[in-house]
């Protein structure tokens, strides 16, 4: 997937070692003008791209029903045998109600001022011999459903077999999973904007603190405010007694509930799962999550779904428990970007992916090093190797009478 915002040299690169949070700083002197410039492009390159996907699905689509579908149909001249399609070519009745049938080249070469008389197109013997024909064609037909109706009274009644399993959730094209790529840094922040006023009041993050954002994803002294927002509970102090003090940088992430059974009895008897490693532990966990979280629909004809239940194409069995937490506008994004529903649902996947492993940009550009390196040293191998037996390998032995 594009990444929706302006990309001020990636995410945990050397430049955020050497100056912490200069990103926002150069952000922050830009004019107003060309931040929103800079807002409006990503977002409409991200829709874009959303939607020639669709595109290309109906192509795909339309592409399959005209040489597939099309191919398949029945074809004219089994239907009036009688009369074979070069003779009604030539006559001009094979226009009538058919022409989906006939070859683009040849629609506009036909005359079709010999069809005057739809109700007549044929003459009498043709017709006399189209009815023979149609006799023993009713007789052989007959024949052939009673050997089915008997043949079905011998056989077990057919079962339809409804698959429980999910439909594979399309596949997004997220700019973190390139290994020349870092974290969305930008669409990190907006993410956890969306976790922080809308998914924290019923899912946890248990193994996530309020200091592994800093200097990542926001300043410290902005995450250090954040923090200081929160309640924590905290304890014992000199008399044994637990007390509540704002929040700190190395508290973790505080949970909407204090055990499962309280989460159980608030949510209709679903625990709402924990969101720190939820995208390594899914398959195919951004994809999923993404399509989760934008695939709430009504249900098809025929589906009855318990109160408290919404149906969700991409969640196993179509019933799920949570509703549809997102929805345009829900929040007003501080940096101005359109808060849509396919905008949340991708800033809040790419703010749980980054969770699930913060130091992904740290790994990549340990392998990128140990790459270098490994070339460099193939380099050096290749050098030597090459010097040292260059002499043994170029050298010529003649074999001469000896000379006394």
């Amino acid at each position: 997937m594009r990444a929706s915002g302006p990309r001020l040299g990636g995410g945990g690169g050397a430049m955020d070692s050497l100056f912490p949070g200069y990103k926002d700083k150069v952000w922050a002197q830009l004019p107003k003008n060309v931040q929103k410039f800079l807002i409006v492009r990503g977002n409409n390159g991200f829709e874009s791209e959303m939607r020639s996907i669709c595109v290309s699905e109906k192509t795909r689509v339309s592409l399959f029903r005209k040489y597939v579908v099309e191919p398949l149909k029945p074809s004219y001249e089994y239907r009036k045998v009688g009369v074979d399609v070069r003779r009604q070519l030539a006559r001009g009745t094979f226009l009538l109600g058919k022409k989906s049938y006939v070859p683009e080249g040849l629609r506009d070469r036909l005359d079709t001022s010999k069809a005057e008389n739809v109700f007549t197109p044929f003459t009498e013997e043709e017709s006399a011999y189209r009815r023979n024909f149609r006799s023993w064609q009713l007789s052989l037909g007959g024949l052939v459903v009673a050997f089915l109706l008997w043949q079905s009274r011998k056989q077990d009644p057919y079962v339809v077999y409804c698959s429980t399993l999910a439909p594979t959730p399309p596949e997004q094209m997220w700019w973190m999973e390139n290994v020349w790529h870092a974290m969305d840094i930008p669409s990190v922040r907006r993410g956890y904007e969306v976790y922080r006023k809308v998914c924290s009041t019923c899912h946890s993050m248990t193994y996530i603190h309020f200091r592994h954002l800093v200097n990542e994803v926001l300043p410290e002294k902005r995450m250090s405010q954040i923090a200081a927002s929160y309640d924590v509970v905290d304890g014992p102090n000199d008399i044994g007694e637990m007390y509540t003090r704002p929040g700190k940088l190395t508290d973790a992430f505080p949970a909407p509930f204090p055990n499962d059974e309280a989460a159980r009895y608030s949510n209709n008897g679903a625990v709402p799962p924990d969101l720190s490693q939820y995208t390594r532990c899914q398959e195919d966990g951004p994809n999923y999550l993404f399509s989760l979280l934008t695939g709430y629909r009504d249900p098809p004809e025929g589906v009855v779904l318990r109160p408290g239940l919404y149906y969700n194409t991409y969640f196993q069995g179509g019933a799920i428990s949570m509703p549809p937490p997102l929805s345009d506008e829900l929040i007003e994004y501080e940096d101005g970007t359109p808060a849509t529903l396919s905008q949340l649902a991708k800033d809040v996947t790419m703010f749980i992916t980054w969770a699930s492993e913060p130091i992904c940009d740290d790994r990549k550009k340990l392998l990128l090093s140990a790459m270098a390196q490994a070339f460099i040293a193939l380099a050096c191998f290749g050098g030597w190797y090459r010097l040292s037996w260059i002499s043994l390998r170029t050298r010529r032995i003649d074999f001469t009478k000896p000379v006394f």
